[in-house]
């Protein structure tokens, strides 16, 4: 109940993630420890001119789009936030789709989507403005057409803040007349704190100590407005200073956007540490109650092997058959409380993986020949394609573990006379092991909890005439097993009847818990 609850709380907060995500004016990047992007938006790749597949899966040093300069400080902010620290926005260069370098904001925070920690960059694209100012300052004729007609508000002003010109739009973002502000300053136009922004904001402009022209954010208006602008400075034809120009616009909407998805954050981190202390209780509790079992449990077992050793020469037929089927069920139980404590050791994040180098094909042959005799009784064709002499680095009694439960798996519910064809090939720098059968497949639903906690699927009523038992834990065993060896565990089938196909993926080489940028 507590894995469900968990599952459908994350789903409601990441659903919510996605579409603020999606909706977002800005482009986003969503980037794993490792450096390769997750996921991004569709302004993201506006921005850098390539399709989103040629983006996803890939480092985000090896984009195009990010010149050499800029690669030390993003490396440098990225290592930094994995360390817990605190990344301030800053401005970077990059390349636009047509080449050409230019500046953005930028902004990173770390967030929680399927349970995994990702890195997620904002970038502020100044693009547009800059292109829009250089545009306006083309004739002094055209500027005058164009820059009335604008959907922002240009300003010009003289050295001491007072307006000289402002269009009309910039009057009605201000709702204020053209001739009450020309010849006035930014006094009175906003709140004080604003004020204080923007007096800063021309002092550094003017000294040039920040990358021109600037673009900025203003703090919330009274009414509860945001603007951004992009100003510069104005020099006569001598060269000399005489004043600032520049474009404001109203980014409200995107602002509030941002503050929701920055609220959805926030309750997606407290929503995760509350599962998370919900799931260190079921798993103190699993662990505790199956110590807690296995005491009455030896007890029972030992005393049922004195009473078949003590009866042993007496030939009484109803007695044997109760004591082995008391034996036969010790033995069930000890192998479920085995798994319900290996599962609850998976679950710990302190859990350390002690691995070799091993040969998987061998790991392969032999956890069939552990089972062949099984396939042999159900009358089962085996085919084995395997390549020779895949050298990984492994825990070898783990992985066989995982290869024996999911080759047993298609042996007992496949039925008689069934197919099942193995698979292990190299691609890349990855091993990928198949294990396809003939058996009676999965629904879409039963698909969606094949490899939870407890995710056990019935498989009464389908004529298998073998026994078949447990918690569900095998493939939720298995896949923790093959994520804490930098894995992947995955399935497919077609539905009910039309078999499936178990995979799951390892490194050739692995240098575990290692983060290469």
């Amino acid at each position: 109940m507590i894995g469900l609850m968990r599952e459908q709380l994350l789903k409601e907060a990441e659903d919510r993630y996605r579409s603020l995500f999606e909706a977002s004016p800005n482009p986003i990047l969503l980037i794993k420890m490792n450096g390769e992007i997750f996921d991004c938006n569709l302004p993201a790749v506006k921005l850098s001119g390539l399709i989103k597949e040629k983006m996803v899966g890939k480092n985000m040093m090896d984009l195009s789009p990010i010149p050499k300069e800029s690669i030390p400080i993003i490396i440098k902010d990225l290592k930094s936030i994995r360390k817990g620290e605190i990344i301030k926005p800053k401005k970077i260069q990059l390349n636009s789709k047509d080449g050409e370098l230019g500046w953005v904001l930028y902004q990173i925070s770390i967030i929680k989507i399927n349970n995994e920690d990702l890195i997620q960059l904002i970038i502020q694209d100044e693009k547009l403005l800059e292109e829009t100012i250089h545009d306006l300052s083309v004739s002094e004729d055209k500027f005058k057409d164009v820059i009335e007609n604008l959907m922002e508000g240009y300003f010009e002003n003289d050295l001491t803040g007072r307006y000289t010109y402002v269009n009309d739009y910039f009057c009605k973002m201000l709702e204020i007349k053209r001739e009450d502000i020309i010849g006035k300053r930014y006094k009175g136009l906003y709140t004080d704190e604003v004020e204080d922004e923007l007096t800063d904001i021309y002092r550094k402009i003017y000294n040039k100590e920040i990358p021109l022209p600037y673009l900025y954010e203003t703090s919330p208006t009274l009414e509860g407005t945001w603007h951004e602008g992009l100003s510069d400075l104005k020099y006569d034809s001598k060269g000399n200073k005489i004043g600032f120009y520049g474009l404001i616009r109203d980014i409200t909407k995107r602002k509030n956007a941002e503050i929701k998805l920055q609220e959805s954050e926030k309750k997606l981190i407290e929503q995760n540490k509350e599962l998370e202390k919900l799931n260190n209780l079921k798993s103190e509790f699993l662990k505790r109650a199956s110590h807690e079992l296995k005491t009455p449990l030896m007890v029972i077992k030992g005393f049922t092997n004195l009473l078949i050793e003590l009866y042993k020469d007496e030939q009484d037929t109803q007695k044997d058959s109760i004591l082995a089927s008391i034996n036969h069920g010790c033995d069930r139980l000890e192998n479920i409380i085995g798994n319900i404590i290996e599962s609850t050791k998976l679950e710990s994040s302190e859990i350390r993986m002690n691995t070799s180098l091993e040969d998987l094909s061998f790991l392969i042959k032999s956890s069939l020949d552990e089972l062949r005799s099984l396939a042999e009784i159900r009358n089962h064709t085996i085919d084995l394609k395997i390549d020779e002499n895949i050298i990984t680095q492994i825990n070898k009694e783990n992985i066989q573990e995982v290869l024996s439960n999911l080759i047993g798996n298609a042996i007992k519910y496949t039925p008689k006379r069934g197919y099942i064809t193995i698979q292990a090939k190299q691609e890349n720098n990855n091993v990928i092991v198949s294990i396809k059968d003939s058996g009676i497949g999965f629904t879409e639903e039963e698909k969606s909890r094949v490899f939870q906690q407890f995710g056990k699927i019935e498989r009464d009523g389908h004529g298998l005439d073998l026994e078949i038992d447990g918690t569900g834990l095998g493939l939720h065993i298995s896949k923790k097993i093959i994520e804490l060896h930098d894995g992947k565990i995955w399935m497919d089938s077609e539905g009910r009847n039309k078999g499936s196909t178990f995979y799951f993926s390892l490194p050739l080489c692995i240098n575990l818990g290692s983060i290469i940028f």
